[in-house]
């Protein structure tokens, strides 16, 4: 996929000057680095009593204490919680670079964005060099990644490592390197890596050919999901995890209607259809961008940007899944790389979305190529399936309030990883 190239890639392979100017890999690079260095100065400079909350990521602040503790053993490996088991690979490529200095973290998610913006050329190539403008400048300018780049990012790690999947040739002489780019998903998130591993051995094995029957895979899991916990520890804990979900959060209805559905398959795909829908549109028609006194909650804006970026995405990918040409999607080979990419994007979000969560933030690595496929569409197209998207969001709003549903406010937090302190 990744060698086809479409008219406007080889018009511009023969424009030289016109490459230097429009390649998106050097502009989104240079974005990147004036991001983080932004960012990083604001996160440093930030008071706990400004207009301003939710500057850090909970979840990488959490890694904080556990690097602390694991720095007292001599064995490291053996010191890593048994909670922790699930993502050590999280713990490896970080506790290093924390030993070192704790600010020296913003290194490794900065060489992975930059690693997944240069592998986001090579693996959407094909489609053209608008619709991998729109996956490098994602990759660049997410405002999840800028938030989340001087700790711990599980996202961050699983985007590159996508990207860089995509971007290898899926053949026999390939196959160990994309089994170590496995092995590394695996350890940072396994239910994700395990799908990941099912559709390249279909396109190793099979050429590809069976791909589309692995789009009932997520059915299957959704609806067998009861008998599959009694095998496998990381869908217990996922089990463990949903039964003990707040109420107040968002999404938490349908995580409890999966839960009282799992012993019946057909409510159980039932559940898992919601969760498919809520995972890629809910985050943009739920937003929580401000705090309980109106202070502006970052993180908060984080999330609803990821989330009209991520439906955007997935509608992208629909309609050339679905429709192809007819849908308005470009001619020649490049369509036919873009509806083969749409189809993996489809099977990707399903496989996501068969977990019991409701968590937009779980498909941030397949946004970068999702954008991509939405970029092969005709202008026009592209147009209006946008206006519909804001029409439909909007709508949502208005019906989500006139049946008396509380907004979501942002909860303030005061913490402050200490490190942020030296950049004062």
């Amino acid at each position: 996929m990744a060698e086809l190239a479409s008219p406007a890639a080889v018009a511009l392979a023969h424009d030289p000057g016109a490459g230097r100017v429009r390649d998106p890999r050097v502009v989104a690079s240079v974005a990147l680095l004036l991001g983080v260095t932004v960012t990083v100065m604001l996160q440093g400079w930030w008071k706990s009593d400004s207009a301003l909350i939710g500057m850090f990521i909970p979840d990488a602040v959490g890694y904080l204490p556990v690097f602390e503790e694991m720095s007292l053993h001599e064995d490291v490996i053996a010191s890593i919680p048994e909670a922790l088991s699930g993502t050590v690979g999280t713990v490896l490529v970080y506790y290093p670079f924390w030993r070192w200095h704790p600010a020296a973290m913003v290194i490794p998610n900065v060489f992975m964005l930059l690693v997944a913006v240069w592998a986001a050329e090579r693996a959407l190539r094909a489609l053209g060099p608008i619709p991998v403008a729109y996956a490098c400048w994602f990759v660049a300018l997410n405002p999840y990644f800028l938030v989340g780049i001087a700790g711990p990012n599980k996202e961050i790690i699983l985007s590159s490592l996508t990207l860089l999947a995509l971007a290898v040739q899926p053949s026999w002489r390939f196959a160990p390197l994309l089994l170590l780019i496995a092995v590394a998903m695996a350890s940072v998130r396994i239910p994700y890596a395990l799908a990941v591993l099912a559709w390249v051995g279909g396109q190793l094995i099979w050429h590809g050919r069976l791909n589309k029957w692995l789009l009932l895979a997520p059915v299957l899991v959704a609806a067998a999901f009861p008998l599959l916990a009694e095998e496998f520890q990381f869908i217990r804990a996922n089990v463990v995890a949903a039964t003990a979900v707040d109420t107040a959060v968002g999404g938490s209805q349908i995580v409890r209607m999966s839960l009282d559905a799992m012993e019946m398959p057909g409510l159980s795909i039932l559940a898992f259809l919601f969760r498919a829908v809520a995972n890629a549109y809910a985050a943009a028609v739920r937003p929580a961008v401000f705090g309980p006194d109106g202070e502006v909650a970052l993180l908060g804006t984080a999330y609803f940007v990821h989330g009209v970026l991520l439906q955007i995405g997935i509608t992208g990918v629909l309609i050339v899944w679905s429709l192809g040409k007819s849908g308005g999607a470009q001619e020649g080979r490049a369509a036919s790389s873009a509806r083969d990419l749409a189809r993996y994007m489809v099977y990707l979000w399903l496989s996501v979305s068969a977990g019991l969560f409701v968590s937009g933030r779980y498909l941030m690595p397949i946004v970068p190529a999702s954008l991509a496929v939405f970029g092969t569409l005709r202008r026009r197209t592209q147009a209006t399936a946008l206006a519909l998207l804001v029409l439909v969001d909007v709508t949502a709003f208005v019906l989500i309030g006139l049946m008396g549903v509380p907004s979501l406010n942002y909860e303030p937090s005061a913490f402050r990883p200490d490190f942020f302190l030296e950049l004062r």
